[in-house]
Order: C-alpha cells, then sequence, then structure tokens
C-alpha cells in the first residue's frame, strides 16, 4: 500500500505486458504491476519476520507500514494530466481503452502517484462512493497477513471499513479503512506476480 509501496494502488500498470506480469491502481494504490522495490525488499524481510514469530514477538508490530503512494480519483482526466504535465511530472500513456481511468507516475524518489477515474476506483475499493474524487493514502507493508491483522485492528477499534482485505488483481493484498475525517487509507501488501490479472477497463 513502501520503501518496497510498490493503494494500489502503484496499484497498476495496464500496458501490454507478459503472461507472467501485470498490474499494480488511482493519484491507488495501486494498484500493482513489475516493480522491482517491491520485491527486493520482500526477500529479506520474510527472514526477518519469520524468525520474530518463532520468538515469540508481533509480526505485524515489526511490519511497520511505509507510505510511498497516493491515489488521486479524479473527475476529468485530461484536466488532471493537463496540470500536473505542467507542473512537471512526466506521466506516460496507457493503452486505448485505459486513457480515460488510470496513469501512473513514478517520482525519483521511488513514491508512486497514481490518477484514477472514479468507475475505475469502484473496481479496488468498493467503498468509494460514486460521483466522489479525492485521494488514497496509501501504506506498504510486507507481508500479505499483516494487512488482515490490520484491517481487523482498525475497524474493531471502531473506524469505517471501505474495502475488506483482498486478493487485488495486480497481485497485493489490499483493503481500505477511512480515518476520523473520512479519508480513504489503503494497506498494500508487497506484490506477488503469480497472482495478477488483467482487469477489464470501465466503459467510457
Amino acid at each position: 500500500m513502501h520503501r518496497q509501496a510498490r493503494i494500489a494502488p502503484a496499484l497498476f500498470d495496464p500496458s501490454p505486458a507478459p503472461a507472467t506480469a501485470f498490474p499494480s491502481a488511482a493519484i491507488s494504490i495501486s494498484a500493482r504491476h513489475n516493480d522491482t522495490r517491491s520485491e527486493r525488499p520482500t526477500l529479506c524481510w520474510r527472514n526477518v519476520l519469520a524468525e520474530r514469530s518463532r520468538i515469540g514477538q508481533s509480526v505485524w508490530m515489526q511490519d511497520s507500514p511505509t507510505f510511498d503512494q497516493i491515489n488521486v480519483v479524479v473527475r476529468d482526466m485530461r484536466a488532471m494530466l493537463t496540470f500536473y504535465r505542467l507542473l512537471g511530472l512526466e506521466i506516460a500513456d496507457f493503452d486505448p481503452g485505459w486513457e480515460h481511468h488510470h496513469r501512473k507516475v513514478t517520482t525519483g524518489d521511488g513514491f508512486d502517484i497514481d490518477f484514477d477515474s472514479q468507475a475505475f476506483a469502484q473496481q479496488w475499493n468498493r467503498g468509494w462512493r460514486a460521483g466522489t474524487s479525492g485521494a488514497v493514502i496509501g501504506f506498504r507493508v510486507v507481508e500479505r497477513s499483516t494487512v488482515d491483522e490490520l484491517f481487523q485492528r482498525l475497524t474493531s477499534a471502531g473506524y469505517e471499513a471501505q474495502q475488506e482485505p483482498y486478493d487485488a488483481f495486480w497481485g497485493a493484498r489490499y483493503a481500505v479503512v477511512a480515518d476520523p475525517d473520512g479519508n480513504s487509507v489503503g494497506i498494500m501488501s508487497a506484490a506477488d506476480p503469480s497472482r495478477r490479472s488483467r482487469p477489464t477497463p470501465p466503459p467510457s
């Protein structure tokens, strides 16, 4: 959801990819692609977390969430891209069919910014309200189980669940909870390429 990130939507890259590779998504968080930042730390952290679990330490307390992504859910994709390109961001075009629904930028320091349409946001966050724009603040963890543990911890404390943990199409475990002001907070694990699938673009 990093520094591995990567809500999440990033959530994803709908450009052509090999059969074994694909997605990560909204400016999400997501959504999720072939990102070596999420693969390298996973290898070393798995050993650390396994040892901490063996000696009885809480795994999720050690698998600390890292802020490394923001998904911006937009009303008008063309207008948003014009603004952020004038600001200086290099935003590539995607396959036809996705031009109105998703764009992704990775900054020089590895931070992911994803721009998603409202219709696409509702595919990866069932709690996203129709007709609304805004941001999803994305946090990355290493383990898939940590997503479920943090979601349970937050919702048990009374915070609103927007999207229950699920295996997202970009290969990560993903969930969304609202903070006290109603901001959407995405929690995303490292992506597993073997769990990726290609989503269908929303109707334009």
